[in-house]
């Protein structure tokens, strides 16, 4: 089931839509955000979001994480891009976010929550156990950490 929201504009898309996010490093740990807005609202995340009609990717990355927690980060390179697509009962493409994983070191900032995010914390591979988690961000988290 789609975790999109009846009325939101991200539903019945004419074409997929790119989001944006961006997975800080600082030391031994990773900026997460409790998403505070479907899909995944609760669940710890990168931050990021929608990239804007003629923004580039990284802009678009620089700035949710900008929006979403303060934060500002040197881009690094991409580090995955994922397909979320979602079909409704009858077969037809309720959703289809192209979510670009951007890999960041911090380069200043405070961390604190704005935006989209409920909340916003630096944590260690090993903290993140005790997080619920968006699928994967564990796994991306550690992948960063030995680069």
């Amino acid at each position: 089931m789609s975790t999109l929201t009846p009325d939101d504009p991200r539903r019945y898309p004419k074409s997929p839509i790119v989001i944006a996010t961006v997975l800080v490093r600082k030391e031994d740990k990773v900026l997460l955000v409790k998403r505070g807005g479907e899909p995944f609202k609760g669940l710890w995340a990168p931050p990021g979001g929608g990239i804007d009609l003629g923004e580039p990717v990284v802009d678009g990355g620089k700035r949710q994480l900008r929006e979403e927690t303060g934060i500002d980060a040197e881009i690094e390179g991409v580090q995955e891009v994922e397909d979320y697509i979602h079909h409704d009962t009858e077969g037809k493409v309720e959703a289809h976010l192209v979510i670009i994983r951007l890999l960041g070191r911090y380069v200043g900032g405070i961390a604190k929550a704005d935006s989209d995010a409920d909340e916003v914390g630096w944590y260690s591979i090993d903290e993140l156990e005790n997080l619920p988690l968006r699928p994967g961000v564990r796994e991306l988290s550690i992948q960063a950490m030995s680069k």
